[in-house]
């Protein structure tokens, strides 16, 4: 979804001198003359605001979110009882990972700075970016499959729903999501300073085999795998609410955090798919705008209705990528609200370093170097010592005193 051009030339002071003498004929785009980051700061202003302010919160959040997650999931005693808990814990990494990898894209078309243009780290990002985009919904259609089958065929839940099972079914996750991703290293190149798209791989446009393996690869993973977790969850829904009107659940311990950890995972993939379906949607309708002239001033382009209506989408689609964009960040707040077994380890771990904190405090305080207060006491104990000890005595009283 986010695998879009990275052009990193800006215009020359002299190609913007040019431009105002030249006739509108031979202008060039606004694409063309103003990077990323100008484009929106003069023509959509509210829309770079929203980039760089809402944003930097998603990295916040998602750095302590996805790293406290990821502890508590891969703690022994519940990865151990738990094989949801390492799908959990290897998506809390991986949005980690992809969260670290956007700020470089971020730093380019949000701050105009160019963190790319070095050979081979332009082959070889695209592919570590991509990787964990393709890995989240596939490794949320991984515990999915795993629910589906421990709610709606229990009888097969000992064979397929243990860790053992979801450690090798992450690995087959990832080696896929690796085979998706490394023909970007051949798609990327490093040419004249900037990180473009080869031409050969944009040969036929349409029907090139960048246009053609970008659309099959995004249509699978962030369509067809998001509707596939859809059907599912619906099924594991009909399933529980079967149950349910049979009286089978909820009357024991056991069947409660059963029932508990289903709402969790349920909650989790939903929110996967309404903040990946619709940027899906979004990206698509590209290709449905209307076509806009391109060599027109900035004055005639504030103006024109095509361009009017483009800047419309263009808001709309920098909300959209917000909102999208908070499932790599926000998971931890459905754990803290649905997870009664994340909640109760992640309050044992922040009381451990608490007590952890206080006794480094308590052992500072009692190093600490005497203050004047402490000197002035130290005095008038030695001085009692000092005036006792001219008296008769023996060694218990002087050291009761």
């Amino acid at each position: 979804m986010d695998n879009t051009s990275y052009t990193l030339i800006a215009p020359s002071t002299a190609v913007t001198t040019e431009l105002a003498n030249n006739t509108p004929e031979i202008i060039p785009g606004p694409d063309e003359r103003y990077p990323h980051h100008q484009f929106l700061g003069i023509f959509l202003p509210y829309a770079l605001l929203i980039d760089r302010l809402v944003t930097p919160i998603w990295y916040i959040i998602g750095a302590i979110g996805n790293t406290l997650s990821a502890k508590v999931w891969l703690e022994k005693r519940i990865r151990s009882s738990n094989s949801s808990a390492i799908y959990l814990a290897t998506l809390a990494i991986s949005d980690l990972l992809f969260l670290m990898l956007h700020i470089l894209v971020d730093l380019k078309y949000a701050w105009g700075f160019h963190p790319l243009k070095y050979p081979v780290l332009c082959e070889v990002f695209f592919v570590l970016y991509l990787v964990p985009q393709y890995l989240s919904p596939l490794l949320v259609l991984g515990f999915t499959i795993e629910r589906y089958i421990a709610v709606c065929h229990p009888f097969k839940k000992e064979r397929y729903c243990t860790p053992q099972t979801a450690q090798k079914a992450i690995i087959c996750l990832v080696v896929s999501s690796v085979l998706l991703c490394v023909v970007q290293a051949w798609f990327w190149t490093y040419s004249d300073g900037a990180c473009v798209i080869r031409a050969k791989a944009i040969e036929g446009q349409n029907a090139s085999i960048w246009s053609v393996w970008t659309w099959s690869t995004e249509i699978i993973i962030f369509m067809l795998v998001p509707l596939t977790i859809l059907l599912f969850n619906i099924l594991v829904i009909q399933e529980i609410k079967r149950l349910r009107r049979m009286d089978l659940i909820y009357h024991q311990e056991h069947h409660k955090a059963w029932a508990a950890t289903t709402v969790m995972l349920l909650s989790v993939s939903f929110y996967v798919i309404f903040t990946t379906l619709p940027a899906t949607l979004v990206y698509s309708m590209t290709y449905v705008l209307p076509e806009r002239t391109t060599n027109l001033t900035d004055a005639q382009i504030r103006t024109d209705s095509s361009w009017q209506g483009y800047f419309s989408y263009l808001m709309i689609r920098k909300i959209v990528e917000e909102i999208c964009l908070s499932h790599y960040a926000c998971n931890i707040f459905i754990y803290l609200v649905t997870g009664i077994q994340f909640r109760t380890a992640l309050a044992n771990n922040i009381r451990c370093v608490m007590n952890s904190l206080k006794g480094i405090k308590h052992v500072n305080n009692y190093n600490q170097v005497p203050g004047r207060n402490d000197n002035v006491k130290k005095q008038k104990t030695m001085t009692s010592i000092d005036i006792a000890s001219t008296q008769p005595h023996n060694e218990f009283e002087v050291t009761k005193v």
